[in-house]
């Protein structure tokens, strides 16, 4: 197959960040801080107050944890700017009662977001999400772009601070592919190197293949889903390798030092689909020591 990529730069004007001011919700605030200044977007730093329990505690309760949570937000803002993190960022707080994702999407939504930041425990993790709930629909049902930053990754300024390698597996569908764009772009924006990356379960010893799933074959089939060249005239490499998907992903990540995954993911899988895509992605997060980006192709 081969994929007609867009020239035009992915555009980022809004950044939302998503914190419970736990540490990892931190680490995923400052990255989410460097990409709006990055790209002179406008920052939006969002908590959303849980509404469970608050039937039997009542309304007043929920304003009130409203409030403080207001109070906690104005304070960690207030030391972002003493800090020189916000210099020169237009931010905006935000403060929600509800559910956790319903309220993240309603906002979104309103606020005309261009991609949501959001950290995670990893494996504690896919299931409960530092925001203390199945914040694993951010990244499933979202309907812009979705930087997830793990446990695993350096607590850093940001992944725009270097770029030096971008990671973009694929499994060859349309949904994989629809992300590509974004790697192509954020690769050019920071002459980044890219890596098409394409991991086969089929056999362990790849010399038995042939035809498209021989290792030549998948080479060249990567090679026409994107192009040979960036703009800053690096070539665009080509790997493939045999092995579980999750593990295979995540070790060439590590082996190349690289900055950022970038995945498209088809839409969620009705109730007797297959899963394991989600069950790949959920897994790559939770593992990876680079953020990852995710792209879900919507229908």
């Amino acid at each position: 197959m081969t994929t007609e990529i867009p020239p035009a730069r992915v555009s980022i004007r809004r950044v939302l960040a998503a914190t419970d001011f736990s540490s990892l919700s931190q680490k995923a605030l400052r990255q989410a801080i460097s990409i709006a200044r990055r790209y002179r977007a406008k920052f939006y730093i969002v908590h959303v107050v849980s509404s469970w329990g608050f039937n039997v505690a009542g309304y007043n309760a929920a304003v009130e944890a409203s409030r403080l949570a207001q109070t906690d937000l104005e304070k960690l803002v207030a030391g972002l700017i003493t800090s020189g993190a916000l210099k020169d960022v237009d931010h905006e707080i935000v403060v929600a009662i509800g559910d956790f994702w319903e309220e993240l999407r309603r906002i979104a939504a309103s606020y005309e977001i261009d991609l949501i930041v959001i950290g995670t425990h990893g494996h504690v993790g896919m299931e409960k999400m530092v925001m203390g709930s199945v914040a694993e629909s951010v990244f499933r049902y979202a309907r812009r772009p979705v930087l997830t930053v793990g446990p695993c990754v350096p607590d850093t300024e940001s992944f725009t601070s270097t770029r030096r390698s971008i990671l973009f597996p694929t499994d060859f569908s349309t949904g994989s592919v629809a992300a590509l764009p974004y790697a192509i772009s954020i690769a050019n924006e920071h002459g980044a190197e890219l890596t098409l990356l394409h991991v086969s379960e089929k056999m362990d010893d790849e010399s038995q293949l042939s035809g498209k799933d021989s290792l030549d074959g998948l080479k060249e089939r990567l090679r026409k889903v994107g192009p040979g060249s960036l703009e800053s005239g690096k070539a665009v490499q080509v790997e493939v390798v045999y092995g579980p998907i999750v593990g295979g992903i995540v070790e060439v990540a590590r082996d190349q030092k690289s900055d950022l995954i970038v995945m498209g993911l088809k839409s969620p899988p009705a109730f007797f689909a297959d899963r394991r895509p989600w069950l790949h992605a959920s897994a790559i997060i939770s593992d990876a020591c680079c953020p990852v980006l995710t792209v879900r192709k919507l229908i």
